[in-house]
């Protein structure tokens, strides 16, 4: 079992689309980036998850995205099954780990593997991110929009 200890940090808060998480084990910093527990964090991306215990593989599936993560591994997988399925293998700058028995996985990877904007706050230790659902509301895209004229 590989485990990393929890660095020793001011709190964390991650938010999707303005809404702060409550997380089972806290987010950490890790080599200088943010590690989140896995299953919360896909799962309000709008990903169902699967921990594969014996591989100690992370699978999240969203859509047609696939999303392969292995604890201790420097690379991610992400398949699009709707385009030929072609895997793109990503490499990250800190591999997924195991703190207080849950899998924690690099917040900014996982996020972009799944459409999501991701801004980091160091001043208030804040990780904002903005689903593609959200920007698609606030910027109107995919939506037609008709425009009256007042005489």
């Amino acid at each position: 079992m590989f485990s990393v200890p929890a660095a020793a940090h001011p709190e964390v808060t991650v938010e999707v689309d303005g809404e702060a998480l409550a997380f089972d084990v806290p987010p950490v910093i890790i080599q200088e980036r943010t590690m989140v527990p896995m299953r919360a964090i896909f799962e309000r991306l709008g990903a169902e998850v699967d921990w594969v215990q014996e591989e100690q593989i992370i699978i999240a599936v969203k859509g047609s995205l696939f999303v392969s993560l292995k604890i201790g591994s420097e690379t991610m997988i992400v398949q699009d099954v709707a385009e030929d399925a072609v895997q793109t293998k990503i490499l990250l700058d800190s591999p997924p780990v195991l703190v207080d028995s849950r899998a924690l996985v690099p917040v900014r990877a996982v996020s972009d593997s799944l459409g999501a904007a991701v801004e980091w706050i160091p001043e208030t230790y804040t990780v904002q991110i903005t689903t593609q659902e959200a920007r698609s509301r606030i910027t109107g895209q995919g939506e037609e929009q008709e425009n009256t004229f007042i005489e």
